[in-house]
């Protein structure tokens, strides 16, 4: 498996597995062969609470864009505990971010996947790659 990162990716997971820099039409990470179907977003905590207060309009664009992929997720490289005690630099209070999180999650149909931090989110967001060539292999098959 090859993962496909977004050239404009900031801060870059790690993968065991070859990374091929690439320009994204949307997203952050993908997988060869899956680059049609399946599209994540990565955020950092404090980047997740602006995206869902401050820069919200800007982000439900991409949401948007995102919900037209058969698969597509945002990773978050935290936990939902760090969100609840307020581990960020912004005024914005935790309830708010996770109503708007929870508001949009339904809304665009994605989800949002608390990692529980930056070192589980390479594994978790591979073994999702792993199951999505999975499915779309029995799904061809008929």
């Amino acid at each position: 498996m090859i993962i496909l990162q977004d050239s404009r990716e900031q801060k870059p997971w790690k993968f065991e597995q070859e990374t091929r820099v690439v320009t994204l039409p949307t997203g952050d990470y993908s997988a060869l062969g899956l680059e049609d179907d399946f599209v994540i977003e990565r955020k950092g905590l404090g980047d997740m609470v602006r995206s869902a207060t401050i820069d919200r309009e800007r982000f439900r664009k991409e949401l948007r864009r995102m919900s037209e992929f058969r698969w597509r997720m945002v990773v978050i490289d935290a936990s939902i505990y760090q969100l609840r005690t307020h581990r960020y630099y912004s005024g914005q209070q935790p309830n708010t971010v996770l109503r708007n999180i929870a508001n949009d999650s339904l809304f665009f149909q994605v989800p949002f996947i608390w990692s529980g931090g930056r070192k589980h989110s390479a594994p978790l967001v591979l073994m999702y790659f792993q199951e999505a060539f999975a499915v779309k292999m029995l799904t061809s098959m008929g």
